[in-house]
């Protein structure tokens, strides 16, 4: 949703190379599923509506709110959050789960922080730019806990993958 109105050739090109990766990634656990006899046809993600998480990203505005609250704070939690159901799957004895997460999954998030990283040194330059990426990752952070206590409370689910 940021691609369309990026204007910044480099920016524009990064958040299209986490686009493709996230759609990787999709399909590879679409595919993981499917061989563990999980049926997907009828599925409809968005049933629910978007996320508050969705909603959020998507009304930020500025280079500096997208990349500190995307490529940077939410590409930190989806590396922590599936090295845990990594060690999850494999816990339960599914090793090709776990393999999926920690080599093929896991180094594109690691890619993706990092360009948030070095993308914050290029847009954050001013104080106001600044204090808005602050802004922006404090409550990326405070949301991604607000959905995974509502998971927990609601579905039981504690080692949900963060891709």
């Amino acid at each position: 949703m940021w691609m369309v109105d990026e204007r910044h050739p480099e920016l524009k090109l990064g958040l299209a190379r986490q686009c493709g990766d996230e759609a990787k990634h999709y399909r590879l656990v679409a595919e993981r599923l499917r061989a563990l006899g999980v049926e997907l046809v009828g599925h409809d993600p968005l049933a629910g509506g978007h996320s508050p998480m969705f909603r959020y990203l998507r009304s930020l505005e500025t280079p500096a709110e997208r990349v500190a609250a995307g490529p940077f704070a939410r590409e930190a939690l989806a590396m922590v959050r599936n090295e845990i159901f990594a060690a999850f799957a494999e816990s339960r004895g599914d090793e090709e789960t776990a393999r999926l997460y920690r080599e093929v999954i896991g180094p594109d998030e690691a890619f993706h922080h990092e360009l948030g990283r070095r993308m914050l040194r290029r847009y954050a330059l001013t104080l106001e730019d600044q204090e808005a990426a602050r802004r922006a990752v404090a409550r990326t952070l405070q949301l991604a806990e607000e959905l995974q206590e509502a998971q927990r409370l609601k579905q039981g689910i504690s080692s949900a993958p963060g891709c």
